[in-house]
């Protein structure tokens, strides 16, 4: 059933990103394309090719922010008004288990947000006009830099951490929307006030954490040469581990509040 329910997600969804990624990429090749005109000696100051060019590269602009914006706010719509608005009638009463709809909901984010992300990239190599093996020797460079500051098992922990901090984000968000529908009143201005102090749990829980091991943290801080990438990767680790247990936190207070505290009406 889980299975389904990431299907449906993604057709819900892919309605509102796959034209938004087209457009973009579409400007940007037009944008790409007016560069390649722009070459040309013009003595015109105020040219129509330059004002459609100013033009082309604005929308553009707007397109990246759009598509970040849209991004999370898609995800936190799709999350309050599936499950706890006038849909969430319908969804609670599938035989599906309430963890089933929030890891679906959490897999279709974290999909988008990997997808546009990849949008955008594309976007912006498409303008640039960087070449496939230009690219990759670029990127291959970039990795080997990496890879002497932090190792190779760092190169694999690294998205992980990514991976998991993202996962964080999201779920911290659904955990404040589930706590603020629980209030019978102002439930969206609620759940803003949850998050801050969601937000404020995770500082507090962070800087405990930290104080722990604050001889390894210390020391990456204020000695950043002196750090072997041995010391980073058990540094990227203890935060995988910290983000992991808040991120599970979160989502079993997720599932118990819509399991058990749930309040349609």
């Amino acid at each position: 059933m889980l299975g389904k329910l990431i299907k449906y997600e993604t057709k819900a969804t892919a309605r509102v990103f796959l034209p938004l990624y087209s457009v973009l990429l579409l400007f940007a090749l037009i944008n790409r394309i007016i560069d390649l005109f722009r070459t040309i000696p013009d003595s015109n100051k105020m040219s129509f090719g330059k004002i459609l060019s100013g033009f082309i590269l604005a929308v553009y602009i707007v397109l990246i922010i759009g598509t970040a914006i849209m991004t999370i706010v898609i995800m936190i719509q799709r999350f309050y008004k599936n499950l706890l608005g006038d849909e969430g009638y319908l969804m609670f009463t599938l035989p599906v288990e309430t963890w089933k709809h929030i890891v679906s909901k959490l897999l279709i984010a974290i999909l988008w947000i990997v997808l546009s992300i990849l949008a955008a990239l594309c976007s912006v190599i498409i303008i640039s006009g960087i070449s496939m093996s230009e690219l990759m020797d670029d990127f291959v460079n970039i990795i080997e830099i990496i890879k002497g500051q932090i190792g190779t098992v760092g190169l694999y922990l690294a998205p992980f951490y990514i991976f998991v901090m993202t996962v964080l984000v999201i779920i911290t968000i659904y955990a404040a929307i589930a706590l603020g529908h629980l209030f019978p009143k102002h439930k969206l201005v609620t759940s803003f006030a949850m998050y801050a102090v969601i937000y404020f749990v995770n500082q507090l829980i962070s800087v405990l954490y930290i104080m722990v091991f604050r001889n390894m943290f210390f020391k990456a801080l204020f000695t950043p040469a002196l750090i072997s990438p041995h010391t980073v990767q058990i540094i990227i680790s203890a935060l995988i581990v910290l983000e992991a247990l808040l991120a599970v936190g979160y989502f079993v207070l997720t599932n118990i509040i819509l399991s058990k505290k749930l309040n349609l009406e």
